[in-house]
């Protein structure tokens, strides 16, 4: 009987197990079904702690534990404790987490693509620790208290934890890539909008651009064509052999006149060229403002004087006795402001005052007029390259509305700017101010009496014309392949008894140069068969040790220092004005005695060369 009822117990145990085991089972399939779903819902952009908490739920079902808890990898690369559950828990499982680092077998555990399961340091429980890992990264580590053994299923639930693990490690860095492709998404839109209003910009200023250039060449080609058409119809003129004495030298005026401001224009629009691709240098060396004011002014008041306007000029002393400056760029600028002052002044005068601002190291230049003046509009734009205050003014006065944009940027180039005060009606102020350098009290002059007579006599005197230096006698070569150039600079040779021999190209320049004794050789630089560098270079070589004037068309710092650097003693541009000419060749040719014979000769040459 005893062993009927122990057979009979052990039997209903046995189906108590197994259908504990099965309903196991049932719960274990069901888990892993709800994995897919599990994943699905993450990808959704579920943040972390959503995927810890569903983890813990599915964990749940698989195993009775007695404290769950989850770990992060932080920033610095340690683990924090995210999330424990129970709470009452948290400090022991904190406890035995500290206690299988110490041991070493936290660290295996982060090496291991399965659970790891040890007892408590106390022995009364079981604990299981699983990474949260991808293939890429691990992202915090699965710790888990049960107060049991895990029993005959092991293998199974510890495969099951492992799928669970991997999913919510999958699913941490899913939202963390989530959030990134989200942020991406965002900056790329902002990107998109930023480059779309940065393109309707840069297209709206091409427009402008295009218009305002598109303007600006009319307004170049009627300045250019202008006063051509004077050169080219005063020159036809100047062929009619029944002409006065009177009509041909207002013909050659004329010409002369709308010849220099013909120059003058295309000028600005080399300076312009420059300045926009950063290419136009500056020599900084001592200057005196004094003697810079002195040139101004022997400049300026003739022109004044010919409108019926006054010109006077003051000094607020201290001032200066040198400053470190580019002063021809200077003197480009203080041109530029006085003769606009004379173009859109008709009655009253001119009048430029040189002043010292010692705390800014500067030096300012005012030019203030009785003129035309300026509207507060007018005044916000007069400064901008292709524009002039308005069309009106344009059509008035002439000029390409470039000097005011030009001389500003040069002033700014020269550490200081240009300022404008104006009243329609009443006249303007131009303040030009570039800097000094280190100014020492001892360099300063505080009054007129300390003035060189020289610098002051242009104030108070009428300045008087200069021809040629005197009449020379001497030898000059001139290598020049344009005829009409030949013609015109023998023509001012040949009318200081200079006698000239021309060649066409830099080979002959050379042959003749080495075979005769010329006191001066003129070496245009741009010849077919040898250009005058080339043959300035031979002739260098060769043993010539005379004085080598460069003559051409760019103006450039860069080509002079081609010409120094090429033998030549010295440097003159085209179109060649006749005083700096004379005053050159003055320089390296010796005084003789008058020729007048010479000189009759080259006036009738000249006048031939005008009527033919």
């Amino acid at each position: 009987m005893k062993t009927e009822l122990h057979d009979s117990a052990n039997l209903e145990y046995r189906i108590e197990y197994l259908e504990a085991m099965r309903q196991w089972f049932m719960d274990a399939m069901e888990l892993g079904a709800s994995l897919g779903e599990f994943q699905s819902s993450v990808n959704q952009g579920i943040d972390p702690a959503g995927v810890i908490e569903e983890t813990g739920t599915h964990l749940k079902r698989l195993l009775d534990f007695k404290a769950i808890a989850f770990m992060r990898v932080s920033e610095d690369h340690s683990f924090v404790l995210l999330n424990c559950q129970p709470a009452a828990l948290k400090s022991k499982v904190a406890e035995e987490i500290n206690h299988q680092i110490d041991t070493g077998n936290f660290a295996w555990a982060l090496n291991q693509r399965r659970s790891v399961v040890t007892p408590t340091r106390d022995g009364e429980d079981t604990m299981i620790m699983h990474v949260l890992s991808t293939r890429t990264r691990i992202r915090g580590m699965f710790v888990g208290l049960i107060s049991y053994e895990l029993g005959h299923m092991k293998d199974a639930i510890l495969s099951l934890l492992s799928i669970v693990s991997l999913n919510t490690a999958n699913a941490l860095e899913s939202y963390e890539l989530y959030n990134v492709l989200n942020e991406q998404n965002r900056n790329l839109e902002k990107i998109v909008t930023k480059r779309t209003t940065q393109l309707e910009e840069a297209s709206a200023q091409a427009e402008s651009a295009n218009k305002a250039k598109s303007q600006f060449l009319a307004d170049m080609s009627h300045e250019i064509r202008t006063p051509l058409t004077s050169i080219i119809g005063y020159a036809e003129i100047l062929r009619d052999q029944y002409l006065s004495s009177e009509q041909r030298f207002e013909s050659v005026d004329t010409i002369l006149r709308t010849g220099k401001h013909l120059l003058d224009v295309i000028n600005d629009i080399l300076d312009l060229s420059k300045i926009e691709s950063e290419r136009i240098e500056f020599e900084y060396v001592p200057a005196s403002p004094f003697q810079i004011f002195t040139d101004i002014t022997d400049l300026i008041r003739p022109q004044a004087r010919d409108k019926g306007l006054d010109f006077n000029v003051a000094y607020e002393f201290p001032i200066p006795r040198v400053i470190i400056t580019d002063p021809t760029r200077l003197k480009q600028i203080l041109l530029n402001l006085c003769s606009n002052a004379i173009k859109f002044t008709d009655e009253g005068g001119i009048h430029v005052k040189l002043r010292y601002q010692p705390e800014q190291r500067k030096i300012s230049f005012a030019v203030t007029d009785t003129g035309i003046g300026l509207t507060v509009q007018q005044q916000t734009r007069v400064f901008r390259s292709y524009t002039q205050a308005d069309t009106s003014t344009n059509r008035r006065f002439g000029g390409t509305g470039l000097g005011l944009h030009i001389s500003k940027q040069l002033a700014e180039r020269l550490g200081g700017t240009i300022t404008v005060r104006s009243t329609l009606g009443e006249g303007s102020c131009f303040e030009a101010t570039v800097r000094t350098g280190s100014i020492e009290p001892s360099q300063l002059v505080y009054s007129e009496e300390e003035l060189p007579d020289a610098q002051l006599s242009s104030f108070n005197s009428q300045p008087s014309d200069t021809g040629a230096q005197g009449y020379l006698s001497s030898k000059v070569l001139l290598a020049e392949d344009n005829p009409d150039n030949q013609r015109l600079i023998a023509l001012y040779m040949r009318k200081i008894g200079v006698s000239v021999t021309t060649v066409d190209n830099g080979k002959q320049a050379l042959e003749r140069g080495l075979d005769s004794g010329f006191d001066l050789i003129l070496m245009d630089v741009q010849m077919p068969e040898m250009n005058g560098l080339e043959a300035t270079e031979q002739l260098r070589k060769a043993g010539y040790t005379g004085p080598i004037v460069a003559l051409t068309a760019n103006a450039l710092k860069e080509d002079r220092d081609r010409c120094h650097a090429a033998g030549c003693n010295d440097f003159l541009s085209k179109p060649i004005e006749k005083v700096s000419f004379y005053a050159l060749v003055g320089k390296y040719l010796s005084r003789a005695t008058s020729n007048r014979e010479s000189e009759e000769e080259g006036e009738k040459e000249l006048n031939s060369l005008l009527l033919s």
